[in-house]
């Protein structure tokens, strides 16, 4: 676990064991017991020990009740926002996260030695590492995850990910991709990365059917906004780019315009539902 330099007060080491005993016994509900307790202690101003962060974190990889993924998640929250401290994450962490977020949606054959983490738990550490990445960057923090997780040939294999995972997925993972390319994109040639999200996010648009024809397209319009306006900060953004977003902006609206008539059609035929009820 990493955090900025701070006085810090630990368990004792009675204590870290009743945590640990907690959190490693079989019942999940003891699991949960063990997480209320570190919320309560982490209130007072107390650190849990490493290692157990690291038990938490080893739940978090095989657990699939959403309550305790929850409480989990509390933790490493209120850890990072009262003291700073986020657990350690590493390429080979969070290319787990997004490999197993993509063989969910895309049900992409996981390569070796990535590890398989649940669904939900997945969705929920990869908002946690771009709340936590986003807030290093924006600190300019020098000992960054992004540096390590981004050199070499590392970076092509996190971005073959990442562009996976953007073709066909809800709204939520969705955003946070974006957010993600965004702060990768203050360490790595930008027009680059842009060139290759338009071209990713158009084929995502153009084949709805894989993308979740129930899309919120209003949502996903706002997002598209957001995101170009990102871009037009770029002072060497090229007409390419430009015509692209053009383009992205005009199959969003179709979809959003036959999203609303979807919705009209429906709210119709209810009506008329209720009208020969009656």
């Amino acid at each position: 676990m990493s955090s900025s330099s701070q006085d810090i007060t630990y368990y004792s080491m009675g204590l870290s064991n009743t945590v640990s005993h907690l959190l490693q016994d079989e019942e999940y509900l003891q699991n949960e017991s063990g997480c209320k307790m570190i919320l309560y202690l982490a209130s007072m101003g107390y650190m849990p020990p490493e290692e157990t962060t690291d038990t938490m974190m080893t739940l978090l990889k095989t657990k699939k009740e959403e309550t305790l993924v929850n409480y989990i998640m509390a933790v490493f929250h209120q850890l990072f926002d009262r003291y700073q401290f986020h657990i350690d994450f590493h390429f080979d962490l969070l290319q787990s996260v997004l490999m197993s977020i993509d063989h969910y949606y895309n049900d992409v054959p996981l390569e070796s030695g990535i590890t398989h983490i649940p669904i939900y738990n997945s969705i929920s550490l990869l908002n946690y590492f771009v709340l936590v990445l986003q807030h290093l960057t924006d600190q300019k923090v020098y000992d960054n995850p992004l540096k390590t997780i981004l050199e070499r040939n590392r970076k092509v294999t996190f971005f073959k990910a990442i562009f996976s995972v953007v073709s066909k997925c809800d709204l939520e993972v969705y955003k946070n991709i974006l957010k993600l390319i965004t702060i990768s994109d203050t360490s790595r040639r930008p027009l680059e990365v842009f060139v290759i999200t338009i071209n990713q996010l158009l084929q995502s648009i153009l084949f709805t059917e894989q993308y979740a024809p129930d899309q919120d397209w209003q949502a996903v319009h706002n997002e598209l906004t957001q995101f170009t306006e990102i871009m037009k900060m770029e002072k060497d953004v090229d007409k390419v780019i430009t015509i692209n977003l053009l383009i992205m902006d005009t199959l969003v609206n179709g979809k959003l315009i036959q999203y609303k008539n979807n919705i009209n059609n429906n709210n119709n035929n209810n009506n008329e539902n209720q009208s020969i009820t009656t």
